[in-house]
């Protein structure tokens, strides 16, 4: 069932695809929210101006998405004559799984099938240390354009790696997101951003694909300088293997020091896309 703001899941039966409704309110985050939500705003009330508007209507909404008691679609078959009741979804961004996971399933599908070329892909994930975090969490613009800065480095880096293979006008091209919380709902702004492992370059015919080698620590580490964040320091892979290292990232490994500024966590490379 496509994405119309209704809540529930699909089966695979004896007869094909069936819906079945979702039942959120038998769930342990269901009863904890339902259970604690009155007592967490008036604690919040009290030690200062309480919780922001769009959290306390993320969770009121949470609480009615996929309950037939707060609005639902009669649907009817025209062919056999069945007929169900489909409750309507909040659509959040925050709190509630489903309509998440939904919608991360329907950008993921967009993506594959009408964005991205068949091509390879290197993911680049990069966190912030704590005194930065906060100042990005307040302005929404600064976050943006840090995250400009962040991938015109990487570009910029992809057009010299390319220059030196011989390709002049390169252009290079990424899709992003910027997640909030960590794996253990930490605050902790973060970029993702899926980049060709390579770059596009126009030619008799049409623009075509030319791949480039796994970028090194020492070309990866110098990526990116950002007035007040000091500049990056580190990286290492995600995919279970550390990027190669170059001769002086060799020398240099017995001395280990903590990141002073943003971190670039993952240069994890995705080859499914080919």
């Amino acid at each position: 069932m496509p994405w119309r703001g209704v809540a529930g899941e699909g089966l695979v039966g004896a007869h094909g695809w069936q819906y079945r409704r979702r039942r959120p309110e038998g769930t342990v985050l269901y009863a904890a929210v339902r259970d604690n939500l009155a007592t967490l705003l008036a604690e919040a009330s009290e030690l200062g101006r309480g919780l922001p508007q769009y959290v306390e209507r993320d969770f009121a909404r949470y609480l009615e998405c996929g309950v037939l008691a707060h609005g639902f679609a009669r649907v009817r078959c025209e062919s056999c004559k069945d007929e169900l009741l489909v409750a309507f979804s909040c659509k959040g961004r925050g709190v509630c799984p489903s309509c998440n996971a939904k919608r991360a399933h329907v950008t993921a599908a967009h993506l594959v099938e009408r964005v991205l070329p068949h091509v390879p892909y290197r993911q680049w994930t990069l966190s912030f240390p704590h005194r930065v975090r906060w100042v990005l969490l307040k302005d929404a613009g600064l976050l943006s354009d840090v995250l400009t800065v962040v991938l015109r480095a990487v570009f910029a880096l992809q057009r010299r790696r390319a220059r030196r293979q011989g390709l002049r006008g390169a252009q290079a091209g990424a899709v992003s997101f910027i997640q909030f919380f960590g794996s253990a709902l930490q605050v902790t702004p973060h970029f993702h951003s899926l980049v060709p492992d390579g770059v596009f370059v126009q030619r008799e015919g049409g623009v075509h694909f030319e791949g480039l080698a796994p970028p090194t620590v020492c070309q990866g580490a110098p990526v990116l300088t950002m007035s007040g964040a000091a500049k990056l320091a580190r990286v290492r892979g995600r995919d279970g293997q550390a990027p190669e290292q170059c001769g002086t990232c060799r020398r240099r490994s017995g001395r280990r020091r903590r990141p002073a500024g943003a971190q670039l966590e993952g240069l994890q490379h995705a080859s499914s896309r080919r």
